[in-house]
Formats: structure tokens, C-alpha cells, sequence
């Protein structure tokens, strides 16, 4: 629950300082709002890139190979199709947002690879428990 409410503090803050430190680099109108936009982006971005950085290494710590190779491969070869996808259909738009999908796929595929393997991990971490009580 703590959790929450920091991460919700933090979004506050963020969406706050985003106005504030575009202004510090351009007076422009026009240049402060796609600023603004493309910093919201990337910071829903970081979001699902912190949950997929998450799960690879969770597999990195019971060994697993397999689903890690899948979540590192995933999330370089799909940013290119998605961006190329992406701005052709929805222009500079597409373009800002084409990292935040690419990143929410690869949070997906994190979240259904540790559903797979979750059995995995939960036996290897109560053998490593038994081994060491």
C-alpha cells in the first residue's frame, strides 16, 4: 500500500517538474507542450520498462535462460517494427508513443512468461531453501 501512495507521489511530482523543467531549456508555447507530451511518454515508459528489468532479472536469478533470452530479444527487435508501425499510421505521435507499446508488450510477455515459469521458479527457490536450512 506504501508503495502506492510513494508511486503516486512520485507521478505527481514528475507531471508537476515536467512543466517546470521543460520551460528551463525554451520560452516557446508550442515547443513546452510536445516537450511535455513526449517526457509523459517516456516516463509511462519507465514505468513498464522497470517491471520488464524486473522480471529478466528474476529469471537471471533461478537460472532461467530461456525466458530471459525472450525478454531481452523481445524488447530490441520489436521497438523498430513498432516504430516503423506505428509512424506510419500515426505520424510524430506514433513516434513518441512507439517506446511506451514496445515496452508494454514486453511487460506483457514478462508478466505471461512468469506465469509459465512460475512453477519453475517456486521449486527451485524451495530446493535452494531446503539445501541451505
Amino acid at each position: 500500500m506504501l508503495l502506492y501512495i510513494l508511486k503516486a507521489f512520485l507521478s505527481f511530482l514528475s507531471e508537476v517538474f515536467i512543466s517546470l523543467g521543460s520551460q528551463l531549456f525554451s520560452q516557446d508555447p508550442a515547443v513546452l507542450e510536445i516537450g511535455t507530451y513526449i517526457l509523459f511518454a517516456i516516463l509511462i515508459s519507465a514505468l513498464f520498462n522497470g517491471f520488464t528489468g524486473l522480471f529478466t532479472s528474476i529469471f537471471q536469478a533461478f537460472g532461467q535462460g530461456t525466458p530471459t533470452t525472450i525478454m531481452a530479444l523481445a524488447q530490441g527487435v520489436l521497438f523498430f517494427p513498432v516504430i516503423i508501425m506505428l509512424h506510419s499510421v500515426y505520424g510524430l505521435h506514433g513516434l513518441i508513443w512507439s517506446m511506451t507499446i514496445t515496452e508494454t508488450i514486453t511487460c506483457l510477455m514478462g508478466t505471461i512468461l512468469f506465469i509459465l515459469y512460475g512453477r519453475t521458479i517456486k521449486q527451485l527457490k524451495r530446493e535452494n531453501s531446503l539445501a541451505a536450512g
